[in-house]
C-alpha cells in the first residue's frame, strides 16, 4: 500500500520521445493522513497505441485476472468487478488515442 498527502491519479501517462511513463492507482482509499493507494509505473517504448493500451491493462490487471474478469462479465455484464475492469480498459484506450493522435 502507498501513502500520499495528494489524491493519485487513476491513471496517468507521460511521453519522453521514444518512451513513455504509464502508471496506475486503484483502490484509493481516503485515510486520515491523505490518501492510501495500490500503485504501479512502468516504462515502455512507444510503439503502438495497441500496445500501449496493453501495457496499460496489464500495469492493474496480469493475464489471469483479465481472463477470470472477462468470464464474469460473460456470464454477468454487470458484475461490479466486470464493470470497473472495462471502464479502466476505456479509460486506457483513451490515454493511449491522446498519446497516438493528440
Amino acid at each position: 500500500m502507498t501513502h500520499s498527502n495528494i489524491r493519485p491519479q487513476e491513471l496517468k501517462v507521460k511521453s519522453y520521445g521514444s518512451k513513455i511513463e504509464i502508471s496506475t492507482a486503484w483502490n484509493i482509499t481516503e485515510v486520515e493522513e491523505g490518501f492510501e493507494f495500490e500503485h504501479n509505473i512502468k516504462i515502455v517504448n512507444k510503439t503502438t497505441r495497441e500496445d500501449l493500451i496493453a501495457h496499460l491493462i496489464h500495469l492493474r490487471y496480469n493475464q489471469d485476472a483479465e481472463f477470470a474478469l472477462i468470464n464474469k462479465g460473460i456470464q454477468n455484464p454487470l458484475n461490479e468487478e466486470y464493470v470497473l475492469y472495462r471502464n479502466y480498459v476505456e479509460a486506457c484506450k483513451v490515454k493511449a488515442t491522446e498519446i497516438f493522435e493528440g
